[in-house]
């Protein structure tokens, strides 16, 4: 196997949280044999995988085998993570508190809403902000809420706020559309339902996360905003599809229903079997 194959396989393996026996021989073998590191770090930073390659090298008591400085920019960014998030679920209990006295709901999306839910360790998953969908007659009173807990709204984008190291989004819909009025035309989807069908955070009665449905198709055109940038998104969908495969299928029967266009069903299809059948492949051809 040549080397570029070989950094291609090592990266669909650490691309996800439980290996089989066999992948994790090959993965620990191979990374005994010495693999070209500075091009393995830096392509782990930047598809957001560093702390799911820490996180298989402990597991599988290879971390002696890393170059120090490699091993130790991994570790930190383990342990950076690891205290982020959990500083991110801690103000989110406190806001779903605040929430809650105020009878008002939200419903958390991307990579806030995978925590504890998708993701097993909360260390794995690298996070930039925080993305909450609220109905548009309560926009004023969360914005107001936030202000209240020390959130500062950012000058440029009324709908930004930040508070320390926390960024905070505020949508109307999980595509964003009150920013491009054009996404709209792509999915023939509800707001109410939406609504109808989210699912209560730890029995919350103000913290709601997506279905499985409308978390797939809200990943999967996340995925496609941002031009299939990084593994990481990939690795969300298929993470949160495998163990519901018949939901997933159901899901595809669904797509005519739910797209608007044939590019919209297409789309849908290509991006969550991609990511189904492989780890996180769709539009990704060198993985």
């Amino acid at each position: 196997m040549i080397q570029s194959e070989r950094h291609n396989k090592l990266f669909r393996l650490i691309a996800r949280q439980t290996l089989c026996s066999d992948d994790a021989v090959w993965l620990e073998e191979n990374i005994q044999k010495g693999i070209d590191w500075p091009f393995v770090a830096q392509r782990a930073l930047k598809e957001g995988l560093a702390s799911f390659f820490y996180y298989h090298c402990r597991n599988l008591d290879v971390l002696a085998v890393l170059p120090e400085d490699i091993r130790k920019i991994f570790g930190r960014i383990y342990a950076e993570t690891l205290l982020i998030n959990r500083h991110l679920l801690k103000v989110m209990d406190g806001l779903g508190k605040a929430l809650e006295e105020r009878k008002l709901q939200v419903i958390v999306l991307k990579g806030a809403a995978l925590l504890n839910t998708v993701y097993h360790d909360v260390a794995l998953r690298p996070m930039e902000d925080i993305d909450l969908m609220v109905r548009q007659e309560h926009r004023d009173e969360l914005k107001n809420l936030l202000e209240t807990m020390g959130f500062v709204q950012s000058p440029l984008y009324p709908d930004s706020f930040r508070k320390g190291i926390l960024s905070l989004d505020i949508h109307s819909d999980f595509l964003s559309s009150h920013r491009i009025l054009s996404r709209r035309e792509v999915l023939n989807i509800r707001s109410e339902d939406v609504w109808n069908s989210a699912i209560p955070v730890s029995g919350s009665t103000s913290l709601y996360r997506l279905s499985l449905y409308d978390n797939l198709i809200a990943l999967s055109f996340h995925l496609l905003k941002h031009r299939y940038s990084r593994l990481i998104w990939f690795v969300d969908i298929a993470e949160m599809i495998h163990p519901c495969e018949s939901a997933f299928t159901r899901l595809l029967f669904k797509r005519e229903t739910l797209s608007k266009t044939h590019a919209g069903q297409t789309e849908l299809e290509r991006i969550c079997c991609g990511s189904f059948s492989s780890g996180g492949r769709a539009g990704r051809c060198d993985l």
